[in-house]
């Protein structure tokens, strides 16, 4: 893979204390992420997928497109340069028996702000959607990475969750 450079130092890059830390009853079941992320294609004009085959995880369905949603979101909103409208990408691969849902963003990245906030509320939105991502994550024995881009100016924000045989 491409070498990123990780945010550290971040409350998002490790569990946080403002999001709940006891365990839900989740509705466990195979759900296919590169299904989710097709149908977002279809709902998200400025997203493009890139997936690599059937990419399933045992997870709560509802829960996981929360995420997704989420992540997409925060990409559009806080990290694209400047309106230009160029597109955020979600990338889902399955790889040593994990899968990743990977979104990829043109903006100013994290580093931008000191110290890196990952995307800083700038009145868009309640503030809430990493940190949710996190929490559904955690449900899920996966986690959240946060890295800026190596190869441009943007932002990478990965959610990984075992993967289980489709």
């Amino acid at each position: 893979g491409r070498a990123e450079t990780t945010i550290r130092n971040s409350p998002w890059a490790t569990s946080s204390s403002a999001t709940p830390s006891t365990r839900v009853d989740l509705r466990l079941e195979a759900v296919r992420l590169d299904t989710l992320a097709a149908e977002m294609e279809l709902r998200v004009p400025e997203l493009v997928v890139d997936v690599d085959g059937p990419v399933t995880v045992r997870g709560d369905p509802t829960l996981l497109r929360h995420a997704l949603t989420n992540l997409v979101d925060n990409a559009i909103r806080h990290g694209r340069a400047g309106g230009s409208g160029i597109p955020v990408l979600l990338r889902v691969r399955a790889r040593e028996g994990w899968a990743s849902a990977e979104v990829i963003d043109a903006g100013p990245g994290f580093a931008s702000t000191e110290p890196p906030q990952p995307y800083l509320s700038t009145g868009g939105g309640a503030g809430l959607g990493l940190p949710l991502v996190e929490w559904v994550a955690r449900q899920h024995g996966g986690r959240v990475e946060l890295a800026e881009r190596a190869d441009e100016p943007g932002a990478v924000a990965r959610l990984v969750l075992p993967a289980i045989a489709a």
